[in-house]
């Protein structure tokens, strides 16, 4: 009687247990599902807020290039007489350059017929 007595609490026991299991398991299911709706509208909110942030990033980075494309006059003017100024620098080197070599080739021509 008493194995009979024993086996029954036993299978009550499990019973149980496989009850609670399956009231964790339920729990468990509507808390993933929860979550993952939450997780989803959260992720819509994050992307809202990411979105309105990268629009600003934008914003300041077509402001930035702007500026960098579209010189003030006075910086364009400043720019323009130094490229001008280097440009006449050169074109002095380049022509004693050729007055150099313009002589060179002289002495040399006089120097073969010599």
């Amino acid at each position: 009687m008493l194995d009979t007595r024993e086996e029954v609490k036993q299978a009550q026991r499990e019973a149980q247990g496989t009850a609670d299991a399956e009231t964790t398991a339920s729990a468990a299911w509507q808390q993933a599902c929860l979550s993952c709706t939450l997780g989803r509208q959260e992720a819509a909110l994050k992307s809202c807020v990411l979105s309105a942030r990268l629009e600003r990033l934008f914003s300041i980075v077509e402001r930035a290039a702007s500026q960098i494309g579209n010189p003030k006059e006075g910086e364009r003017e400043e720019k323009d007489s130094a490229v001008e100024k280097r440009l006449e620098d050169l074109e002095s080197k380049v022509s004693t350059v050729h007055n150099n070599v313009t002589q060179m080739l002289a002495m040399m021509k006089q120097q073969k017929g010599n």
